[in-house]
């Protein structure tokens, strides 16, 4: 299954001791995804705040530039008002008029103190104008009245100047205000366009990817239903989904592997029948020709009995007659004895008589006529308890697959050795070839049911993994050591239905 980001790739194991992938849960993706959302919120908010403090400063710096230069202006009208004032009654001064000059002037010392304090910046130049004031309001003179109009005069034009300087100012300050205005709209713009396409990439990447997943574990659910038992689902992800892929790939492999299981119990149970079924006919055959070899031994023995009044060749014949249907009645024993039905419960067994017998059937194989099968039997071997149908059958098997690899190997002095001996595991029953032999790769997958390197119609993959059941039945063992070129060695341990009297060999 294969293989995530870091966050993604811590593990644990289910019960069954296989790693699952352990990350965050969609419910974990969708709280982080809506507090990122929240946070970028709340910095687009903060940015608007700041350049809302921003343009409200240089509002309120705006304002006041207004204001001074509204307060300027007024000043400038009233300074030119004096002027005109004076020079209307400067050459014509009055005791009138001289009260009307004190009273204006008066007023202006107000309204410059009241200038003076609102805007400090413009004490320089009310200096001078203040001194001639002073005198003029003190000792309003014809002098002094013409020194305060030459200064009120300048001072005019001074407040002439910063007037217009406050203009610029101001100006300028709203253009600034009008460029942080329409730039903080623009940012505020971009920040939110620019979230919602980060929210919309995310969103869109994650529901594309999530609906592509399970739209393939639909279409895997309905493959495994139809009885796809391919390659598992890729899984890159350790959500909850990642572990719905976990669970399918489980199930379709715990199905493939109960499957496989039921079939080779098919199997088993058709091998078991058909064998039945042969054992029968077997018995039948033998019973039928049982019948013509007693007769026929019968009668040889009935004339070797005439004794000296037969012919030397006649007596050689017969006596070669008699051994023959001595072997055929040892075949026939052999034979009914394979073929009589066996109690379906656990028996104790001679292994080494059981290995005979088997061996004796298997020698009219025409695979075994052209090598050589050596027994090296343990004659103190202890008995073991099984099923004597199925050691036999693993027997049997064992001889074919090395009967196979040797005839396969094609050398010159091909060779089967089958050893029983006792070991500190148990009772050893070994089947030894000299033929192909196999790579570790093969070895490991050989016990997997309808795993063959036979070529086609020669093999169905299920002997050596129905041997694994039986002796895995018979609380045994079951190994395997080959090379390639060199030969096989099937090692089967069985425990032994009581301890051997003798020191145990290795």
């Amino acid at each position: 299954m294969v293989p995530m980001p870091e966050a993604e790739r811590r593990h644990g194991s289910d019960r069954c001791g296989r790693r699952v992938l352990r990350g965050l849960s969609l419910r974990s993706k969708g709280l982080i995804v809506f507090f990122l959302v929240v946070a970028y919120t709340a910095l687009v908010a903060a940015f608007a705040l700041h350049e809302k403090q921003v343009l409200l400063s240089r509002f309120m710096a705006l304002q006041q530039l207004h204001e001074r230069e509204g307060a300027l202006r007024q000043a400038d009208l009233a300074e030119f008002r004096d002027v005109v004032a004076l020079f209307l009654t400067i050459d014509h001064m009055d005791a009138a008029a001289r009260e009307r000059v004190q009273a204006h002037l008066k007023d202006l010392v107000r309204r410059h103190a009241t200038l003076v304090a609102q805007f400090p910046e413009v004490a320089p130049a009310l200096a001078g104008l203040g001194e001639a004031l002073s005198r003029a309001v003190t000792e309003p003179s014809h002098e002094g009245l013409l020194a305060l109009r030459r200064e009120l005069e300048r001072t005019r034009l001074d407040l002439r100047r910063l007037a217009d300087d406050t203009a610029r100012r101001q100006r300028a300050l709203a253009e600034e205000y009008r460029v942080l205005g329409n730039r903080a709209a623009l940012a505020s713009l971009l920040l939110g366009v620019v979230g919602v396409a980060l929210f919309g990439a995310v969103t869109g990447a994650f529901f594309t990817r999530l609906t592509r997943d399970l739209r393939l574990l639909q279409r895997r659910a309905v493959d495994i239903v139809r009885g796809y038992r391919g390659p598992p689902i890729p899984v890159r992800r350790a959500d909850e989904v990642g572990q719905l892929q976990q669970a399918v790939n489980q199930m379709a492999l715990e199905l493939d592997e109960r499957e496989r299981a039921l079939e080779l119990e098919r199997r088993k149970y058709f091998q078991q029948e058909k064998m039945a079924a042969i054992g029968s006919l077997a018995a039948g055959i033998v019973h039928e020709i049982g019948n013509p070899i007693a007769a026929i031994s019968g009668l040889v023995q009935a004339s070797l009995a005439e004794g000296e009044r037969l012919p030397e060749a006649v007596r050689a014949n017969l006596e070669l007659i008699l051994q023959q249907t001595e072997r055929l009645s040892a075949l026939a024993r052999d034979v009914s004895d394979f073929s009589t039905p066996r109690a379906g419960e656990r028996q104790v067994l001679d292994l080494n008589g059981l290995v005979r017998t088997t061996v004796r059937l298997m020698q009219h194989d025409r695979r075994f006529k052209a090598f050589g099968l050596r027994l090296e039997l343990d004659p103190a071997l202890p008995a073991v308890d099984g099923f004597p149908d199925q050691l036999t059958q693993v027997v049997m098997n064992l001889l074919i697959n090395a009967a196979d690899a040797v005839e396969e190997a094609g050398r010159e002095t091909p060779e089967v050795c089958v050893r029983t001996r006792l070991a500190e595991a148990g009772v050893v029953l070994e089947v030894a070839d000299n033929g192909v032999g196999m790579d570790a790769a093969t070895v490991e997958r050989a016990p997997e049911a309808f795993f063959t390197t036979k070529p086609p119609g020669r093999g169905t993959g299920l002997g050596l993994s129905l041997c694994y059941a039986i002796v895995r039945g018979h609380e045994g063992s079951l190994e395997i050591e080959s090379e390639p070129g060199r030969g096989t060695t099937v090692r089967v341990v069985l425990p032994p239905f009581e301890a051997a009297p003798r020191q145990v060999g290795t």
